[in-house]
């Protein structure tokens, strides 16, 4: 059996890996936009920027399916990471939309 101190030191190291997949994705994301922008034709953009993707989430599959085996790993920690992009998107959306409808009503 395990002991707390284990438990806890699994959910830290899932934070960490699931934090630094996260990081690296978003590092390469913004690395095939920039290289996806040098490209002469859209056409040719598009096609690279699809590619990489499908690259980048075989990378995150493959990242989840490493943390899955590996012992000393919380699985579930590795994993929450990976929406803090979208929810701080989100709720970014939702917080210029309703400082810009309380601006537009504070004009009339």
């Amino acid at each position: 059996s395990r002991g707390l101190g284990d438990v806890y030191k699994r959910q830290l190291l899932g934070g960490v890996w699931g934090n630094l997949v996260c990081a690296g994705n978003f590092f390469l994301m913004g690395k095939s936009a920039e290289k996806s922008l040098r490209r002469g034709s859209g056409k040719s953009a598009q096609s690279y920027m699809n590619t990489m993707y499908c690259l980048r989430y075989l990378g995150l599959f493959l990242a989840m399916t490493a943390a899955a085996f590996v012992p000393f790993i919380d699985l579930i920690c590795a994993a929450v990471p990976l929406f803090f992009p979208k929810i701080i998107i989100t709720l970014r959306g939702l917080w210029e939309n309703r400082t810009r409808r309380s601006n537009d009503t504070g004009r009339q």
